[in-house]
């Protein structure tokens, strides 16, 4: 059987081995650090809920029954967590739930790059779908066009990533910069071992993980140095 060639296809091989390996390194990571407590009586859900407050942030927190489903749904203005970061009190599930409230305190201060991702969100979630499935006939087939038309639309779900590695970022050193903030001017209930003094390498942990549980990995060994 003669499959069609085209030369953009391999841009596609390195992208799919960067998503594979990124869940990969998600679910690794959260399973190793939630098993590792807290010092502080605080779950992922108290700890949003503190930090949503002491921006002046009043939005509703529920339960998302999928695994490691957490995410702020910025057109509901609704946060949602899993149920092992929802109960959990280990250092990852503090983490996740504060990355998360990194994103609600983005929309709410208007931060243009969410704003962006969140016009784009639909078409990517449609050809991230399709891409492969197009590109999968196209090679069945022999039909160089459906490829064609596949790689396009998987170029939507790859400027989004483009576009959304800022806006995680930002989203941890807000939600950790709010911590802070909130210690060092007294307000009650934020859980202070949570965060340490430099926030950036933090941050810059976290999305090499491509995980929160990584950042409060590296908060506890800071905090117990």
């Amino acid at each position: 059987m003669f499959y069609p060639y085209d030369p953009t296809l391999i841009l596609i091989i390195p992208a799919v081995i960067l998503t594979i390996y990124a869940q990969i390194k998600v679910h690794s990571t959260f399973s190793k650090y939630k098993k590792v407590g807290t010092n502080k009586a605080h779950s992922g859900e108290s700890t949003a809920q503190i930090i949503l407050e002491n921006q002046g942030i009043n939005i509703p927190i529920e339960q998302h029954q999928r695994y490691l489903s957490d995410h702020y749904d910025p057109l509901k203005r609704v946060l949602r967590l899993s149920p092992e970061v929802y109960h959990g009190h280990s250092i990852a599930s503090i983490a996740v739930a504060a990355h998360e409230a990194g994103h609600a305190i983005q929309h709410a201060e208007k931060y243009w790059p969410i704003t962006l991702r969140t016009a784009i969100f639909p078409i990517t979630n449609f050809s991230s779908w399709l891409a492969p499935v197009l590109i999968l006939i196209g090679l069945f087939i022999n039909a160089l066009s459906l490829i064609k038309i596949g790689i396009v639309l998987f170029s939507f779900a790859v400027f989004f990533t483009i576009v959304t590695l800022p806006v995680e970022f930002d989203a941890s050193r807000r939600c950790l910069r709010s911590g802070q903030n909130s210690l060092r001017h007294g307000k009650r209930g934020v859980p202070a071992g949570i965060f340490p003094k430099t926030d950036r390498s933090a941050s810059d942990r976290y999305h090499v993980a491509v995980v929160g549980s990584e950042v409060a990995a590296g908060h506890q060994q800071r905090h117990a140095a």
